[in-house]
């Protein structure tokens, strides 16, 4: 009598069974026009270690726009001899491919965030293009050259080769533009325009690219104040007045005359940056949108794969939207899109807060699902995998606190479930397994409720354990019918 009063201090057992725009449908071949305010100057060279100011909106990088910016920390063109402009333009078009659509820019001038960690924002850096690297104290004419060699590797130097052409097609067109490498707004919006019509994914697709009309500071930022609201990043220009510089702008803080605009430089002087700090006039803007110039006809988006994790010998390739990486501070999963090569064995990061309902629910493809140590899921949600017949084990983190209704319910082929040391959690709802095929199930000391049907139709069932010792307070409260087999609960108790 006394081992069995021992044996039962562990464990208790349960026998159970604006204005004129730039515009081009991509599937005509035509003329195009441009229409834009006339100034035009030359972008000078940054190369300067001025720190970004700390002033200004707080990075919450809850979206992926201002995410992507932020933590484009490299892969960037290289601003030499002038080539801001070039450098702007295809930060602009690399967010867009990995945002929107993977062949805007095409795959041999993508490149890949790759590492570890599947936190992106920890990582700090997303993807992009080609980082040119370039012998210091070239002259412009051997600089070009040089770059011009790089048209198929480098997505600046083909922006450039386009801009170059243009500049010797319509000679004076664009006002006076001292450098090799110099653009103006209007010059860099003729260049997105032909890159686009040229590349081939462009046939069935629309765009149009808006300029700002307005020439006041005021005008210039409440235009980009409405396209950043709206979730378009913002080429915008300004000047020192000798020089000028041109940026992708994607957040701000403030309002009115007073607002503060927050760029990526495309130098070293940071990913986001007051450009007035240096360039006090605003000189225009314009945005790429990929939809007709009535807001229809959007883009819609495809997966562009663009982040790269490799994990104990195995590399996955995952697009921004998917739930297998962090790369916005939105840490529940509303909805797993699986990676390219999904084998069915599930690892959560340990980021990730909740799982929402039916995230995985008929996902027949799934096997095993696992959490990355130290975690911090809070709570599974109502029929988060429910009817995933294939999967066959699950270890829940001591994190969990709840687990919803039918969870895992009709998990036909679910046979092990694993609560981790030291566990937190309080409720398992009803149906939560119900109808999988465990045969035993060690209850953590911590559930104070299982809810009904909890383990209904569990036909391999024959043992649940409750790790709850006599002098740690009374059994978990069982609803009616949790087992679908209540006249066997309470006789089987042996205390």
């Amino acid at each position: 009598m006394m081992k069995k009063i021992l044996v039962l201090l562990l464990f208790m057992t349960l026998i159970v069974p604006t204005g004129t725009a730039v515009y081009a449908n991509t599937a005509e071949n035509g003329n195009y026009e441009v229409t834009m305010p006339e100034y035009s100057y030359v972008y000078e060279t940054d190369n300067s270690q001025v720190a970004p100011t700390s002033a200004g909106s707080p990075q919450s990088n809850d979206s992926y726009m201002e995410a992507y910016f932020r933590g484009l920390t490299e892969n960037y063109g290289n601003n030499t001899n002038s080539t801001c402009g070039y450098v702007a333009g295809a930060m602009l078009l690399s967010y867009y491919d990995s945002y929107l659509n993977d062949n805007i820019v095409g795959e041999l001038y993508d490149v890949q965030s790759a590492g570890e960690d599947t936190n992106m924002i920890v990582r700090n850096s997303s993807p992009g293009v080609m980082h040119e690297s370039f012998p210091k104290g070239m002259s412009d004419d051997v600089y070009f050259e040089e770059l011009l060699k790089l048209e198929y590797k480098s997505l600046q130097a083909k922006l450039y080769s386009i801009g170059s052409s243009i500049r010797f097609n319509k000679p004076g067109t664009y006002g006076s533009i001292d450098s090799l490498g110099g653009t103006t707004a209007q010059l860099m919006q003729e260049v997105l325009t032909s890159y686009l019509k040229d590349n081939d994914f462009s046939e069935n697709h629309e765009f149009f690219i808006e300029p700002c009309e307005e020439t006041s500071e005021e005008g210039i930022k409440s235009f980009v104040k409405e396209q950043i609201d709206a979730g378009y990043p913002v080429y915008v220009s300004a000047s020192d007045g000798e020089n000028g510089h041109a940026a992708i702008c994607y957040d701000y803080s403030g309002s009115g005359s007073s607002m503060t605009l927050y760029v990526h430089m495309g130098t070293s002087a940071g990913t986001h940056y007051n450009i007035q700090r240096k360039y006090k006039s605003l000189k225009g803007a314009f945005v790429l949108k990929f939809e007709d110039e009535d807001g229809n006809n959007k883009m819609e988006h495809t997966h562009s794969y663009n982040y790269e994790v490799t994990q104990n010998g195995k590399t996955t390739n995952y697009c921004y939207c998917n739930s297998g990486i962090l790369t916005t501070n939105n840490t529940q999963w509303k909805e797993y899109i699986p990676p390219q090569d999904f084998d069915g064995y599930l690892t959560v990061p340990n980021w990730v807060t909740g799982i929402d309902d039916e995230v995985f629910k008929y996902n027949s493809n799934l096997k095993t699902v696992d959490f990355e140590a130290n975690s911090i899921l809070t709570e599974i949600k109502k029929e988060t995998f429910a009817n995933c017949t294939n999967l066959t084990s699950v270890t829940i983190p001591a994190s969990v606190t709840s687990i919803g209704q039918n969870a895992f319910y009709g998990c036909s082929s679910l046979e092990t479930v694993v609560f981790e040391a030291g566990s937190n959690l309080t409720y398992i709802a009803e149906g939560a397994f119900e109808g999988t095929a465990i045969d035993e199930i060690i209850i953590p000391e911590s559930v104070q409720q299982i809810g009904k049907g909890a383990f209904w139709s569990c036909e391999d069932l024959t043992t649940i354990r409750i790790l709850k010792s006599v002098n740690s307070g009374e059994l978990p409260v069982f609803a009616d019918e949790y087992t679908g087999n209540t006249q066997d609960i309470y006789p089987s108790l042996e205390v």
